[in-house]
């Protein structure tokens, strides 16, 4: 399936490139070479329940396989790939993904059920109590509130250097919602394997890397 082919199935426009979008793919600029990661809007009948289509191409053939670290985003997608049809669900660890020789792969991403970070509110609008929310909400989205939030608080944080900028990591903390820095450095360390910082310096390297001359 080429691009105009998931164009026409998927919608006319193109939603975010990498360079405005990477949350959940590690150190982004990495990606190089014959591999193209494509994202399109769905249509208004079905955003309700979905955000994005995306489809990643590649021709690993005459190149080294990529293995990609990705912090999956906490929702469900249906994946069509060389295997078939299939549903994966809520992946609430860092994983990596091995693209060699060729393919493609496309799927749709769901929008996570029932979100809302005001838990203490939502609970008191609904007379129940708030250990009833977080099962409800666990069950629902596959992961609980406060780990949704932080997940995206995460991507977030990585999204602000994962392109060469630099960060005052202690306002970004407080920009974030934490107390202070050491419980972003801690959150990030447990969920990206390294520290901010060390995260921030990968990210340059690999942006020197994507620079020189192939």
């Amino acid at each position: 399936m080429g691009l105009e082919e998931t164009r026409r199935l998927y919608g006319d426009e193109v939603a975010r490139p990498l360079d405005e979008d990477a949350r959940g793919i590690l150190t982004p600029a990495a990606i190089r070479g014959p591999v193209a990661l494509e994202r399109f809007d769905p249509s208004p009948h079905v955003g309700r329940f979905v955000d994005r289509y995306w489809a990643v191409t590649w021709d690993l053939r005459a190149h080294p396989p990529l293995h990609q670290e990705v912090l999956p985003h906490p929702v469900v997608n249906l994946v069509i790939d060389a295997d078939g049809l299939q549903l994966v669900g809520v992946a609430t660890r860092r994983g990596t993904q091995v693209l060699e020789g060729e393919g493609r792969v496309v799927a749709a991403m769901f929008r996570p059920g029932g979100f809302s970070p005001l838990v203490d509110q939502l609970a008191r609008a609904a007379g129940v109590r708030v250990r009833r929310v977080q099962r409800l909400f666990a069950d629902h989205v596959g992961v609980g509130p406060k780990g949704l939030i932080r997940r995206y608080r995460l991507y977030e944080a990585a999204e602000r250097v994962a392109w060469g900028e630099p960060a005052e990591w202690a306002a970004l903390a407080a920009d974030l919602g934490y107390s202070d820095q050491a419980h972003l450095t801690r959150d990030f360390t447990a969920a990206y394997g390294r520290s901010p910082e060390r995260y921030a310096r990968d990210c340059a390297a690999a942006l020197a890397a994507a620079a020189e001359p192939s």
